[in-house]
């Protein structure tokens, strides 16, 4: 016979609707340029010119084909599921940037590679935005090192990197879940936070536009018990859900 498995899950609804921020999230780990001249550990390569932290930002501009900002000093994170990465950023030229981690500071890169990263694009406005990122890394077991690649062509604004606890309440045994009367644990999730109306102004509902999705609580849940999931929701015109 066998044992009925028992894990930590993380559920995540992904819908198109509203954008709204996270509550109750703690700060792991966290580099902010306010400071001038001090670039917090963080390394440039030959690919970024004028690199100076001045008004509360490392700004830079972007010279070659692999701009690339390396945190020099080793970490010591411990790597759970329900870990965001928020980078405050300003460009002004549409791209992608990506952000790599790894739990070894060994190998041909020092560590990292191209199956551990997290990649995103980023709106070349000139204007501050905060990119939120969920890299999974919790394989890794612990996080030694990051690093940021941005990408040629463009000036930059870098005024914080971030890494927080998502979590905002411990494992529920629970399997059921109504919105009626209140968010139930779950958060409203968006790549990019631009401070909108939380989903809690409005239990039961996520009213306005944009892209993310729903992002439940840690869970404790017997998967053999368990084996399928139901989702009553409405909508005013057709797309797709993701569970």
């Amino acid at each position: 016979m066998t044992t009925p498995r028992i894990g930590l899950a993380l559920i995540a609804l992904s819908l198109h609707s509203a954008t709204a921020g996270l509550a109750g999230q703690k700060t792991l780990a966290g580099w902010e340029f306010t400071r001038p001249d001090d670039l917090q550990g963080w390394q440039p390569n030959g690919h970024l010119a004028g690199v100076v932290v001045t008004n509360g930002a490392l700004c830079c501009r972007a010279v070659g084909s692999d701009p690339i900002l390396e945190y020099q000093p080793l970490l010591d994170l411990p790597a759970t599921p329900w870990q965001a990465v928020e980078i405050r950023l300003r460009a002004d030229s549409d791209g992608t940037a990506e952000l790599f981690w790894s739990g070894a500071s060994t190998g041909r890169y020092g560590g990292f590679s191209q199956e551990k990263t997290t990649r995103f694009n980023v709106r070349g406005d000139n204007q501050w935005h905060t990119y939120r990122l969920l890299p999974f890394w919790h394989k890794e077991g612990r996080i030694v090192r990051l690093r940021f690649d941005v990408y040629d062509g463009a000036r930059f604004g870098l005024g914080a990197i971030r890494v927080v606890d998502v979590a905002s309440s411990p494992a529920t045994e629970r399997t059921d879940f109504d919105f009626g009367q209140s968010l139930e644990g779950w958060q409203w999730w968006t790549p990019l936070d631009e401070g909108a109306i939380p989903l809690g102004a409005a239990p039961g509902r996520i009213a306005g536009c944009g892209t993310g999705f729903l992002l439940g609580p840690p869970m404790r849940v017997n998967s053999a018990n368990n084996t399928f999931v139901s989702i009553r929701m409405s909508a005013d015109r057709g797309h797709y859900g993701t569970l």
